[in-house]
């Protein structure tokens, strides 16, 4: 495939991309599964959440040419723009975003959800499995 197919097939996929409905709900501070469940309505193929998939995209296209890009923050104004944009089901160009706000963004996002998505093996790790595993029990029964 020449290169000006490619271009021309990554064009066209950015424009149904940015197209793309997202469930109109909050998004940051709440649980991953809560969020996933509303977003499989509106975009059943894909299973993370449409902002870490946009974000990663950017970064791995844009970010790896920007020295320090986890460490220099984003600006405050413009990640509390986009955090408005994706809570209200918004789905803005990531091309038009500096590359730190996406980084910032993506760590907000991470850091704002309610429970860890990668367990450490401590005993909080544990206890937290252990009562939700209670928890579910107890639904069952």
């Amino acid at each position: 495939m020449s290169t000006n197919n490619r271009r021309v097939i990554k064009s066209f996929m950015e424009g149904v991309m940015l197209k793309q409905e997202l469930p109109k709900m909050k998004m940051f501070g709440i649980p991953l599964d809560v969020y996933m469940d509303q977003q499989k309505i509106k975009i059943p193929w894909l299973n993370v959440p449409w902002l870490v998939k946009k974000a990663c995209e950017q970064l791995l296209q844009e970010g790896l040419r920007s020295e320090g890009l986890f460490r220099v923050p984003g600006s405050h104004s413009g990640m509390k723009e986009l955090q408005e944009q994706f809570d209200s089901g918004q789905n803005p160009d990531f091309l038009k975003i500096p590359i730190d706000d996406v980084a910032g963004i993506l760590k907000k996002y991470l850091r704002e959800l309610p429970e860890p998505i990668i367990f450490d093996g401590t005993p909080q790790d544990r206890l937290q499995s252990e009562v939700r595993e209670a928890m579910n029990l107890s639904l069952i029964h």
